[in-house]
């Protein structure tokens, strides 16, 4: 195998790993990945830039808080979705997503490689990967969790290894301060590691390095402003942040193991394991931990972040410190290792096989694949009713329905974007459609002048509205109900 040693072995399993990863999520997965209903205001807005050649300061999408104050913060991820959705349709968006998420698994794998013994490394990734999947999903933040990989192989490499942090780190901020608002968190990440970095520099009396450190950390901070709103770009994050409506949304609230009792099985065994072993963390990482637990148990989607964080966190201590998991010379382990062996003695053919298997997975889902958002989130055959039945005017819709309704040019009543919204609105919002009050309801819709009404069938609110003389349920099935003001 060309590039033998242990980083010419890396890099050669992280891109079998992409090549496998990918084609099995393209071909697999092509639903799962469309299954957000945010999806489709995401591509709606990558849509609008394209066409205006400008970037959005206020809302166009809503009729509630049309001209009000907002920015595409992450409007560079945006883009590249609307650009897939150009050039390819839904299959377009499934094969970028579906890339990123392979990228995701190959880095993972790369840096485990490095840290671990051959086995433990493919475990953990194939655990991690299996793990995230539920979360992996054709939506900015997938974009963020590949920069985030990258990220943290960056900042831990530089610190294990004594350097300054590199100015690579400068323009991947400035794509990542573009693509998603976790690059706060890169930010904070970055810090700590800097942080004890400095610290070490000056007990060491390393002063090169020490005003390295503080030049890359102030071009860091400086990237991070590099976008087209400037320090407001920080602004939405601290909005959601501070918001408690965020409590009703699902995504938003912390993770229930009940629910998904392999997450809870998953930090169990990491915690027995870090125990029994003995391993130890010191420096940043400890510091780290801290913070993506604090964050992985406040909300669903800051458990992810930590999912995806711990192998970076425990990879290197865990190879250092417990014998079994050092890493393996790959050609002194290859004659008692049987999957070593094997991927010396047919690296090529394997390398073919899984090229060719990707290939004819992107050109089945291009050609083939009937590939389209599920019903969940596409209320496809509702809104067909609405357009041939010529229903106009305001809407009051489902939450979960307002991205499908942008993505059809209709302005909305709510939608994903919550930071426009904020806690007054959606309280009222979500106090009405769930106590099924049909008075409160009635004094809602007339006091935005709602001529029609979709819900999902099971919204207590939909339920209230089915013997209501005021309104006429005109169309249902099991994804949507609408209802029409009786004139």
């Amino acid at each position: 195998m060309a590039g033998n040693g242990r980083k010419g072995l890396s890099i050669y399993v992280g891109f079998i790993v992409f090549l496998i990863a990918y084609a099995s999520i393209v071909t697999f997965m092509p639903a799962d990945l469309l299954r957000d209903p945010d999806t489709f205001w995401h591509v709606r807005t990558g849509q609008w830039i394209l066409q205006h050649l400008e970037f959005p300061e206020s809302d166009s999408f809503s009729y509630t808080f049309f001209g009000k104050p907002w920015i595409a913060k992450e409007w560079l991820s945006q883009l590249l979705l609307a650009l897939a959705f150009q050039i390819g349709g839904w299959p377009g968006i499934v094969i970028l997503t579906g890339a990123t998420c392979a990228a995701i698994a190959a880095i993972l794998t790369y840096y485990l490689m490095l840290a671990l013994r051959f086995s433990a490394a493919l475990g953990l990734a194939a655990i991690t990967f299996t793990l995230l999947s539920p979360h992996l999903l054709a939506r900015p933040h997938i974009f963020a969790y590949l920069i985030l990989c990258f990220w943290l192989f960056s900042i831990f490499q530089a610190y294990d290894r004594n350097r300054p942090p590199p100015f690579a780190l400068a323009p991947l901020m400035i794509v990542w301060a573009n693509i998603h608002s976790t690059f706060i968190l890169g930010l904070f990440l970055y810090y700590i590691v800097a942080g004890f970095s400095g610290l070490r520099q000056m007990r060491l009396r390393n002063v090169k390095d020490l005003k390295l450190t503080v030049f890359v950390t102030i071009l860091v901070t400086l990237s991070a402003l590099m976008t087209p709103y400037g320090i407001f770009s920080f602004t939405p994050t601290w909005t959601i942040m501070g918001m408690q409506m965020l409590a009703r949304i699902q995504e938003w609230q912390p993770p229930n193991f009940r629910q998904s009792p392999i997450h809870l099985a998953y930090l169990v065994s990491l915690f027995a394991l870090m125990t029994a072993f003995g391993i130890k963390l010191q420096g940043p990482r400890i510091a780290i931990l801290m913070a993506v637990v604090w964050l992985g148990f406040s909300y669903l989607r800051g458990f992810m972040i930590f999912l995806l964080t711990i192998p970076f966190v425990f990879g290197r201590p865990a190879g250092e410190q417990v014998a079994f998991l050092k890493p393996q010379n790959p050609d002194l382990s290859a004659d008692t290792d049987p999957v070593l062996c094997s991927l010396r003695q047919n690296a090529r053919s394997i390398a073919v096989v899984c090229v060719m298997a990707a290939l004819a997975a992107s050109f089945f889902t291009f050609r083939y694949a009937d590939v389209e958002p599920p019903r969940s989130a596409a209320p496809r055959d509702a809104i067909d009713y609405v357009k041939r039945a010529q229903i106009s005017g305001r809407v009051f819709n489902d939450y979960d329905f307002g991205g499908y309704l942008i993505f059809s040019w209709i302005p909305t009543f709510i939608d994903g974007r919550t930071e426009l919204y904020g806690d007054a609105f959606l309280r009222k919002y979500f106090d009405i459609i769930g106590s099924g009050d049909l008075r409160g309801a009635f004094r809602l819709l007339d006091e935005y002048g709602i001529d029609w009404v979709i819900l999902k069938p099971a919204i207590p609110l939909a339920k209230a509205l089915q013997g209501s003389e005021i309104w006429s349920n005109v169309y249902s099935d099991d994804t949507a109900t609408i209802f029409v003001r009786r004139h």
